[in-house]
């Protein structure tokens, strides 16, 4: 599971809860980090960062993979030059 994050800020308290309450309906909740913590910065600034649980679906990313890598040219990508065999010619006379 990871986690979606989202910033909350308002010029005021009404506006604030507002946005909370609209996160809440959403799936978010406040989160007890210090950072995330909702705070007020002088007379009307009010922020926060709420979280959400997410489950990512790994399977659905592996076949993206694998159809990224059908899609490549069957071509050969070494930067070695390939080797050719030579005859050897006799010089006995």
């Amino acid at each position: 599971m990871s986690q979606e994050s989202k910033f909350i800020s308002a010029y005021s308290l009404y506006d604030f809860t507002l946005k909370i309450a609209e996160a809440v309906r959403e799936g978010y909740g406040l989160t007890d980090t210090n950072e995330g913590m909702p705070q007020s910065m002088g007379p009307g600034y009010y922020s926060c960062v709420v979280v959400k649980e997410v489950q990512v679906d790994l399977i659905e990313e592996a076949k993206v993979d694998e159809a990224q890598e059908e899609e490549k040219p069957a071509t050969q990508t070494s930067s070695q030059p390939t080797k050719t065999a030579r005859s050897k010619k006799s010089t006995t006379k």
